[in-house]
């Protein structure tokens, strides 16, 4: 049987992301799926997609690659607009792959589907339905009755894009959203210790179990970068320590 690392919304977020496939490693997860969002708000997106790429996984699309589409066919106006808002990390990803990388992230499917050991996945960013739909936690009665229409065909469904964290099983349908590997939203992090958290989580295909998992990082690479390239938008350190929520 297969132990699945489930992650989403990595952000660029390299420092987040190696602790995360270190304990994932450690817990003996071999294969790994991808929520979408690998790019955006960061700055490591090009060597977020190349670790990827070495291992078996399986990806699908999210908002962000959307934006990152935005901004790689947008003016300058455009291009001005989005980094205001999210910073400069559409810039660096353009910049640091090669077309070839660039066309395969952003060629990635919505919803991808695969099946492992017997057990039916759904992997979405969003709602499957719509990578750019939230689906949080405690809206999640709003949203059932759709899910539901998917377990004729999967027995487990992941969404990230709220970056929060949520797993439980409806009717025979394992609904998983593993949180956000670079820039979580809920709890807060060790502020004293100066550590960041990355949330992931670990599904077993042998009894069909999830656990929600955190990583905890230094996060000191992460603001050195957001000083060198944007300055201007302090929400993109200040989220990290719990301080401020994101955009």
């Amino acid at each position: 049987m297969t132990r699945i690392a489930v992650i989403s919304d990595i952000h660029g977020n390299m420092p987040a992301l190696s602790a995360v496939l270190a304990d994932a490693k450690a817990e003996g997860a071999t294969r790994l799926f991808i929520c979408g969002d690998i790019t955006g708000y960061y700055y490591d997106t090009a060597q977020a997609w190349r670790v990827l790429s070495t291992y078996d996984t399986v990806m699908c699309r999210g908002n962000h690659e959307q934006i990152l589409r935005d901004w790689i066919d947008g003016d300058k106006g455009q291009k001005d607009a989005i980094r205001r808002r999210y910073g400069s990390s559409y810039q660096r990803a353009a910049e640091d792959m090669q077309p070839a990388e660039i066309n395969a992230l952003l060629s990635l499917p919505h919803p991808a589907a695969v099946t492992v050991d017997g057990v039916r996945f759904l992997i979405a960013h969003g709602a499957p339905w719509d990578e750019d739909t939230y689906v949080y936690p405690d809206r999640i009665d709003d949203h059932l009755q759709r899910l539901a229409a998917y377990a004729a065909d999967y027995d487990a469904i992941f969404m990230g894009h709220t970056h929060y964290q949520m797993a439980f099983r409806h009717g025979n349908v394992d609904i998983v959203n593993p949180g956000s590997a670079g820039q979580p939203r809920s709890g807060r992090d060790d502020e004293t210790a100066h550590r960041s958290r990355a949330q992931w989580a670990l599904y077993d295909t042998a009894d069909r179990s999830c656990r929600l998992m955190t990583s905890m990082y230094d996060p000191a690479e992460i603001f050195a970068q957001v000083d060198r390239y944007d300055p201007d938008l302090p929400y993109l350190k200040k989220v990290l320590s719990r301080q401020e929520a994101a955009v």
